[in-house]
């Protein structure tokens, strides 16, 4: 357990699990932290952020590279070995308002920037200059991922839904896929044809998952009674999905079929705020609301899933805001009240 002592906004492992790395704050001490998980007892480095930390992500292929998009809408690179940001001649990226979205590309030689000012850049890492035109938002940019294969990128427009860009025209426009309320997540499936979404109730509309066709358009409701607050395709699989919702439900899908897998599980009536599958998508764990954090893991006779354990948190965690499992197996990062905590799932603890 690591304590924090301020509000935590983001978190990370590095692409080996060795870092752990932080940014939250209350204003007007922002907090970036990072922890060496081979050292536990040593303290955390404190990174010099000049701004409260929204959003961060380590760069693949470097394995203590990381790049931070702060409040004031700026994104600035560390790197742990040294315990410095890196500068760069090119440019500096920066946004009118905070930074909503960090992603790199496979290779970690690409990063895609957007803000709550509805525009999104492809940027040079090493060069830190932009690449191609800027990709403009009817809303805030809430998400993105660059499909470095097919010369792609998806962004999630809060305002009006999904905007996938072709990347090979000189200017590029968007195939939009409107969107039946805000859009809280989206994910890529393993074979980049089907994007899955999630959205709040609207009237008497339910929230819903929604799994979108990349080559048609075309949309398959995964519904719920109530919010849908966390959307995530199951890893090294292109058909299988999850949802979770604030009426404390969990439900396992069919993405291509939009039928349910296997029965649903509960958080007993509590809000559901994060979710994740483990890298291998054997493991899943669901928290929120209370101190408990609930994993199920895929039975190999049925396929389906099985809450397996329930990890108590101290009585004082009365809301878990982000869940990440890491690169090592069984490795997962909780966070809630004024510490942060690493699990060893094989263990129980």
């Amino acid at each position: 357990e690591f304590p924090i002592q301020c509000e935590l906004y983001s978190a990370a492992f590095s692409p080996d699990g060795r870092w752990l790395a932080a940014g939250g704050g209350i204003p007007p001490n922002p907090r970036l932290m990072a922890w060496n998980l081979e050292e536990p007892d040593v303290p955390p480095r404190i990174l010099e952020q000049s701004a409260r930390v929204i959003t961060l992500a380590f760069r693949p292929t470097f394995k203590s590279t990381f790049a931070a998009g702060d409040v004031n809408g700026h994104v600035q690179f560390w790197d742990l070995t040294k315990g410095v940001g890196l500068e760069a001649d090119g440019q500096e990226i920066t946004h009118k308002k905070q930074v909503r979205v960090v992603s790199f590309s496979e290779d970690g030689r690409q990063v895609l920037v957007g803000g709550e000012d509805g525009i999104a850049q492809l940027w040079d890492v090493d060069g830190r200059f932009p690449v191609g035109h800027r990709l403009m938002h009817h809303g805030e940019v809430r998400g993105g991922a660059i499909v470095q294969k097919e010369q792609r990128i998806v962004t999630v427009d809060f305002a009006d839904g999904i905007r996938i860009w072709d990347l090979r025209p000189s200017v590029p426009a968007p195939q939009v896929f409107s969107h039946p309320g805000p859009v809280w997540d989206a994910t890529f499936n393993a074979m980049g044809d089907r994007i899955l979404t999630c959205c709040p109730a609207d009237g008497e509309a339910p929230g819903s998952g929604w799994v979108w066709n990349l080559k048609d358009g075309s949309a398959i409701p995964l519904k719920h009674e109530g919010d849908v607050m966390v959307a995530r395709f199951r890893p090294n699989s292109s058909d299988e999905a999850v949802t979770c919702g604030n009426d404390g439900v969990v439900y396992f899908w069919n993405a291509r079929t939009g039928r349910r897998l296997g029965p649903s599980m509960s958080h007993d009536q509590r809000l559901i705020y994060s979710g994740a599958f483990d890298p291998t998508g054997n493991f899943f764990a669901f928290a929120g609301q209370g101190g408990t954090i609930r994993v199920s893991t895929s039975n190999p006779s049925t396929g389906l899933f099985e809450e397996s354990r329930k990890l108590n948190q101290p009585f004082y965690y009365s809301f878990i805001w982000h869940l990440r499992f890491g690169p090592r197996s069984g490795q997962l990062f909780s966070d809630g009240g004024s510490a942060v905590r690493v699990w060893d799932l094989e263990q129980g603890k």
